[in-house]
Parts: structure tokens; sequence; C-alpha cells
């Protein structure tokens, strides 16, 4: 499973890749595969009463952003920056 997964879902008698992909995206159902390498790479390993990985945290560009952000950060976000206690910008 992806270690920077940010949602999970259970995984259900019948699911499939597809089923979590659909009811829980806007996720492609080849993205749920790689972020849950146990799922199979042809999605036939999946486990009931399981959970699945259906989000991981990414910035506008593609790139992975840090899992504890503030929330409503925009969608173009270009930059992070590391608030360290006690210290103001």
């Amino acid at each position: 499973m992806a270690t920077n997964c940010i949602k999970f879902v259970r995984i259900n008698q019948g699911d499939t890749c597809n089923v979590v992909s659909f009811f829980n995206g806007p996720i492609l159902a080849s993205d749920f595969v790689v972020w849950n390498s146990g799922a199979g790479a042809a999605c036939d390993k999946l486990k009931t009463d399981t959970f699945g990985c259906i989000n991981v945290p990414k910035a506008a560009n593609g790139v992975a952003t840090p899992l504890l952000t503030q929330p409503g950060i925009v969608s173009n976000c270009k930059t992070i920056c590391t608030h360290l206690a006690g210290r103001y910008l």
C-alpha cells in the first residue's frame, strides 16, 4: 500500500478495482492498483474486509505534497514551506 495514503476504503465482497474506483473517485482503477500493490497487477488479489488506499496527496503539477497541509490548500500551489514552532514569516 502507498506509504503516503491519506484516505482508505473498506473492501467489500464482490468489489473489483473498477467498482472501488468508480464509487470513490475520481480515481482511475490503474491508480488504485499502483497505490495498492497487494491487489495484484490485474486486480485479482483484492481481499474482502481489508482496507485499500483511495487517495494520495498530489499537487497540481503532479508532485506529491507533504502529508500535513493546511485544510483548503489551493490546487495550483507551487511551493510548500515548513513552519517551525516559534518562528514567524
